[in-house]
């Protein structure tokens, strides 16, 4: 087994032609993709399995957590995503020395911000399902799942900037090994917990959280045991204010970008809230179905911000373009191809999760989401791979701007100004309120092309820069 994943571990994210490049996109993105497929499927399975056993309304408890869950963990996945494109630069740079100060500072300030976040969500997670409208009926039953997912935070917290890590330095697939052995604790956990145990809601919270506690143990373990880049010390936990500085440089704009994003989301589940447990669990369901799709575009942008941080750090201009291509043809027929797909399968997916106690009334309402999002899901996609491309040149802020643009404030608008509450109204549909998501993605897409061309020449100057210092410390190290 140690032998079958040092095979598999560190990827070499900037020599080679065209093609080889090309390629080693392609590998690095599949694990990253399978990985966020085991990790949708955690939720999948609360859905599937309390949908199951105790019907529409413990879904729905489940269900309207989605937004809130979103907003918390997008904070923390835009500090990873800054971990991940700093961990590359040094990687890109043969900068032994800073990826290791890199790597603790990372794994500390996840430590400390899981804890801090999740007591503060634990204790007020009644007043975020409140101000989210949450319905009586389920509102308990929603609080339950709420504050045992806050009590798991800190786990999630050390294992996505874990696996940010491992990305950096190319190693995309252990990542997966440990998510699937903790998925497949987690699947059965969630039956054992909800059918032996009749724990409904509160069983496949606590079935996610020691998922979550294994696959973080497993990433601080094989950390632990690598003897390369990234290997991790406890006497060398500490934070490195110029590594902090650095993290937190892009880190900080990705988490409030992904806040951003979510808050608007929030809002918006507040008006699906509104219109009963029914719609509430059947956009649930269609939204679960969605993040399949977008799980595997979103892997995309992970990899555009790693190459690009790592060929940028070396001072490859050629790869760089090579990179921002290949990444759009990707995340374009992935979007496209996925999309299509899943709404081809909608009927036989639905079931899977409805089951037995399948409503015709919450399957048509999980219709008209999944064609409204899924048909125009593509233009998330370059959305955010823009955006990781973006980030791994060391551009956070204007991406920022934009999302708080075209997904925070426009969304807002349209709640408030083009949707209405009114039910005599002809603006009062579900496919109305849906119908701001892509025209949101589309405006965003288009703003940050616009970005890219703005910022080409700064990028060149950028990277021949780093290519001259990387060559002066190429040229210290032979003559030493």
């Amino acid at each position: 087994m140690n032998n079958f994943l040092k095979k598999r571990s560190e990827m070499d994210l900037v020599n080679g032609n065209t093609k080889e490049l090309v390629s080693k996109m392609i590998i690095y993105t599949l694990p990253i993709i399978l990985v966020g497929i085991l990790q949708l499927l955690y939720t999948a399975f609360d859905l599937i399995v309390v949908q199951g056993h105790d019907g529409s309304l413990a879904a729905a408890a489940v269900g309207a957590n989605n937004s809130l869950i979103s907003l918390i963990t997008s904070g923390f996945l835009g500090l990873a995503n800054g971990v991940n494109v700093v961990v590359a630069r040094t990687y890109g740079k043969q900068d032994h020395n800073g990826c290791s100060r890199a790597t603790h500072t990372a794994l500390l300030i996840s430590l400390i911000g899981g804890i801090f976040i999740g007591i503060i969500g634990a204790f007020c997670s009644k007043y975020f399902l409140t101000w989210m409208n949450v319905d009586a009926s389920y509102i308990d039953l929603a609080n339950t799942y709420l504050v045992i997912y806050f009590v798991g935070l800190p786990f999630l917290s050390i294992y996505n900037f874990g696996t940010a890590i491992l990305r950096g330095v190319g190693n995309s697939f252990i990542p997966l090994v440990f998510l699937t052995i903790s998925g497949i604790l987690n699947v059965g956990m969630n039956y054992l917990f909800v059918y032996a145990f009749n724990m409904s809601v509160a069983g496949v919270a606590w079935a996610t959280v020691i998922s979550e506690g294994v696959s973080a143990a497993l990433v601080l373990i094989y950390l632990y045991r690598n003897k390369g880049f990234i290997n991790f010390k406890f006497k060398l936990l500490k934070i490195d204010r110029d590594m902090l500085h650095r993290i937190l440089s892009i880190g900080i704009p990705n988490g409030i970008q992904g806040v951003v994003f979510s808050i608007s989301n929030v809002i918006l589940q507040s008006s699906v809230n509104q219109w009963g447990p029914e719609v509430v669990a059947a956009n649930s369901d269609a939204s679960s179905i969605e993040g399949f799709t977008y799980i595997s575009m979103f892997a995309v942008s992970s990899t555009a911000s790693a190459f690009a941080s790592a060929n940028f750090g070396r001072g490859f201009k050629k790869n760089i373009k090579t990179v921002h291509l290949t990444a759009m043809i990707m995340v374009m027929i992935l979007g496209v191809v996925t999309g299509g797909l899943t709404i081809l399968l909608r009927e036989p997916l639905l079931a899977i999760y409805m089951g037995s106690k399948r409503d015709p009334q919450v399957v048509g309402y999980a219709t008209e989401r999944l064609f409204v999002i899924l048909s125009t899901y593509f233009l998330c996609g370059l959305m955010d791979t823009e955006c990781g491309f973006l980030r791994g040149l060391g551009y956070s802020i204007s991406p920022l701007f934009i999302t708080l643009t075209t997904c925070c404030l426009f969304r807002i608008f349209w709640d408030y100004c083009v949707y209405s509450t009114d039910l005599s109204s002809t603006m009062h549909s579900l496919g109305i309120l849906y119908a701001c998501y892509p025209i949101s993605w589309g405006a965003a897409y288009t703003m940050e092309l616009v970005l890219v061309r703005f910022f080409k020449k700064k990028i060149e100057k950028g990277a021949d820069e780093n290519k001259a210092v990387f060559e002066r410390r190429m040229a210290e190290v032979t003559s030493k």
